[in-house]
């Protein structure tokens, strides 16, 4: 009997500025089934929250508008840079693949 089965796993983190936690994004397959299911074309999304709100976002050193966002990204590496005056900044790289639905939750440090 022929069976196919597909796991996306998806790493959630809520980090500060003052930490480096890497993010995580994982995909699980038998063999080369899941590489038919994926389009490698298809974005990825990164949804952005932060504390305080209305944080400018960087998205690959160029402004992508302020938090809460969501932003859709083709695969691969991308920096996320968060900035507000006053507070630190922070900045993490990831790697994302086709896809995948990324969910990130910053507190900035004073």
């Amino acid at each position: 009997m022929l069976r196919s089965l597909l796991v996306l796993a998806l790493c959630f983190a809520t980090v500060t500025s003052a930490g480096g936690n890497a993010f995580c994004i994982a995909r699980f397959g038998r063999g080369n089934l899941f590489t038919k299911h994926r389009n490698a074309e298809e974005p990825a999304t990164i949804s952005l929250k932060s504390k305080p709100i209305s944080v400018a976002i960087y998205a690959d050193g160029e402004f992508a508008g302020t938090t809460p966002a969501t932003l859709k990204v083709r695969a691969g590496n991308h920096t996320i840079r968060l900035t507000r005056e006053g507070y630190k900044d922070w900045s993490q790289e990831l790697i994302v693949e086709a896809g995948s639905d990324v969910q990130i939750t910053v507190s900035l440090v004073k």
